[in-house]
């Protein structure tokens, strides 16, 4: 069994101490956490601005396999992918039915998730509406993008719900 647990910010809840307790529990441990990058590129900015009224658009992405902190103060979106493929981490689009200011289903966010070399979508999560889900599971369809699923537990009552299965020909290196 493997977790990955994605707290919000960049701490990466002392990955080895944890690490540690996940080989003695047998279950080979994802580091990962979930930032918050805002809009930047120029037109796309401006127009997720004038459409939502807001200063900027901020969005959350889910960094699996990152073992360096990450800074999120004011860090683009780009800026952020590149800095979680640097570390040869994956950078999953959280929850993308509820990322205030950007609208992923327009031609301009699938675009976007295009552009900035998104490798995932988090198409299952257990803190939103299951039409919500829905609508990122056919998101991740029409950009033929691999899915995750997680329990976003911001609600103790939703660990577990949501989860991530790997096919049996996919191999997790030890970070």
């Amino acid at each position: 069994m493997s977790i990955a647990v994605t707290e919000h910010g960049p701490i990466l809840h002392n990955y080895e101490r944890t690490q540690a307790m996940a080989e003695r529990a047998g279950v080979i441990l994802i580091p990962g956490v979930e930032l918050r990058a805002i809009v930047t590129d120029g037109l796309r900015a401006r127009a997720i601005t004038k459409l939502f009224g807001r200063k900027y658009a901020w969005v959350d992405i889910l960094a699996y396999g990152v073992t360096e902190v990450i800074s999120e103060r004011t860090l683009s979106l780009e800026v952020l992918i590149e800095e979680i493929h640097r570390q040869n981490g994956l950078a999953v689009i959280a929850h993308p039915s509820f990322a205030p200011g950007v609208n992923w289903y327009s031609s301009l966010g699938r675009q976007l998730i295009n552009d900035t070399g998104a490798d995932g979508i988090e198409s299952f999560n257990a803190a939103v509406l299951s039409g919500m889900n829905q609508k990122a599971q056919m998101l991740a369809e029409h950009l033929n993008l691999p899915v995750t699923g997680g329990s976003d537990t911001r609600v103790l009552a939703n660990i577990g719900k949501g989860v991530t299965v790997f096919s049996s020909d996919v191999t997790l290196k030890k970070w």
